[in-house]
């Protein structure tokens, strides 16, 4: 039994684990929080329970995840109790499913689909475990589940609470995660499962007009551009500036707008599109231009794309900082931030001179691409264990 959020980030590797799976195991998914769009669940033919009570929480933020737990744990219970599962795996900001396994006695997995680093900001994660709405939660948990909550046992992934589980299911590679991840953390049991992909593509022979693929994914052009103004405007702002620099530029530039109106017009060297089949465009791509997504980032590297990484909040940042010190891409990012509300400062007038620079510092030098060729992608099967 699965549980996740249904932020395309966490839930599409959690999709492909299941039609890669499927025919070999039973499997239910459990949506807890909602997205500000519906996710696509079409093609995973296996039973899929989105609960009633998930309309009152959106996008929860850590300060309040345990509220929403509180508020779900009985229906989530309700519906595992039902489909009786011999492992309970949880997305890492899914924590209903950590409890629903604790209470029923069940093994419990984590799915960590974000690149994991080591437990920095200690503040944060003080502050969001004590506050009022988590304090009172965590409190009526143990008192109506009769479970304990230990606040020891908590710990913080990008700007998200996270429970280890039995078994914490990396979906991504040795050489791409930080060698120090588990500085600063409790003893737990960790697996590289790789990156599930819908069959990536190699990235094709060069030659012709260089393509620069700019896309800021969907939890930018989604949820923060709904809820945040500064957000909009200030992407607006960067996309119109590139569209003035490069509108005479001998490249042809691809951008993913998540269905948003962002410019009235665009240049004739612009090909945009409200959603794109982002690995097809990456088999094709010279430079991606990124906020630096998990998805993002590890299919840039299996199509062996450079990457410029303009991160706006959480494990954007440390991806960032790895794709430098991998040598496959320039990161820009002004501060370490974590959290949501740093993109009103990080997108500056500046921003749109930086990026640029970096695509023709990247267009220019063929070593970002060829840094590809030391990196090493070893890893175990998912469920390698069970079988």
């Amino acid at each position: 039994m699965i549980f996740t959020i249904p932020n395309d980030g966490h839930l599409n590797i959690l999709k492909r684990l299941v039609r890669e799976y499927r025919d070999s195991h039973a499997f239910s998914i459990v949506l807890v929080d909602r997205h500000n769009s519906e996710p696509n669940l079409a093609d995973v033919a296996v039973p899929v329970f989105v609960l009633e009570r998930s309309a009152g929480f959106m996008n929860t933020p850590a300060s309040q995840v345990f509220q929403r737990v509180y508020g779900l744990l009985g229906e989530c219970l309700d519906i595992a109790r039902e489909f009786d599962p011999d492992l309970v795996l949880y997305d890492f900001c899914a924590l209903e499913g950590a409890f629903v396994a604790q209470i029923l006695n069940r093994p419990r997995w984590c799915s960590v689909p974000g690149l994991m680093g080591p437990l920095t900001d200690r503040g944060y994660l003080t502050d969001a475990v004590s506050s009022e709405a988590n304090q009172d939660a965590i409190a009526s948990i143990q008192r109506h589940f009769d479970i304990a909550v230990p606040r020891e046992g908590i710990e913080l992934i990008s700007n998200s609470l996270f429970v280890p589980g039995d078994l914490n299911l990396l979906w991504s590679y040795p050489s791409l995660t930080p060698h120090n991840f588990r500085d600063n953390r409790g003893p737990a049991r960790y697996q590289f499962a790789g990156y599930l992909s819908d069959g990536h593509r190699r990235r094709t022979a060069g030659g012709g007009t260089p393509v620069v693929y700019l896309s800021f994914g969907t939890e930018v052009m989604v949820n923060m551009w709904t809820a945040q103004e500064e957000t909009r405007e200030g992407v607006r702002r960067c996309v119109a500036g590139l569209a003035q620099r490069w509108r005479d530029r001998d490249f042809e530039v691809v951008f993913a707008t998540q269905g948003n109106l962002v410019l009235p017009e665009y240049p004739a060297n612009w090909r945009v599109h409200g959603k794109v089949d982002q690995q097809e465009v990456l088999s094709r791509a010279d430079v991606f231009v990124t906020h630096g997504g998990s998805n993002s980032f590890h299919e840039a590297v299996l199509s062996r794309v450079p990457m410029v990484v303009a991160p706006f909040f959480g494990d954007q940042i440390l991806i960032g900082n790895r794709v430098e010190e991998l040598g496959v891409g320039i990161h820009l990012a002004e501060d370490d931030g974590i959290d949501t509300g740093k993109s009103k400062h990080f997108l500056n007038d500046g921003l749109t001179e930086r990026i640029d620079h970096a695509v023709a510092e990247i267009l220019d030098n063929d070593g970002y691409r060829k840094n590809f060729d030391t990196i090493r992608l070893e890893c175990t099967p998912a469920l390698a264990e069970l079988d």
